[in-house]
């Protein structure tokens, strides 16, 4: 993939082109996020995230407005509501 195509990738993502999910419930969700976006506060119960090496954002209250990048593949929460961007 040539710069130019990754960059137009990046920006469809940034700005929302690409399919969303909108998550609300306790069930298990995958696919391949780019962005989580809080829209109320939420509690992450497992997250599976490719570039994380050490350490995890589950169990801690993610506040509305809260943004989350990475290479996301799974994400269940325990409560709230998020969007869920996927990468194409």
């Amino acid at each position: 993939m040539g710069i130019e195509s990754r960059q137009t990738q990046i920006l469809e993502i940034a700005l929302g082109q690409n399919k969303k999910e909108v998550i609300s419930d306790t069930a298990a969700h995958t696919g391949d996020f780019a962005i989580l976006q809080c829209v109320t506060d939420c509690v992450i119960s497992a997250i599976t995230d490719a570039r994380v090496t050490a350490g995890s954002i589950a169990g801690e209250t993610l506040l509305a407005g809260f943004v989350y990048c990475g290479e996301i593949t799974s994400i269940t929460l325990s409560s709230g509501i998020m969007v869920a961007y996927n990468i194409s």
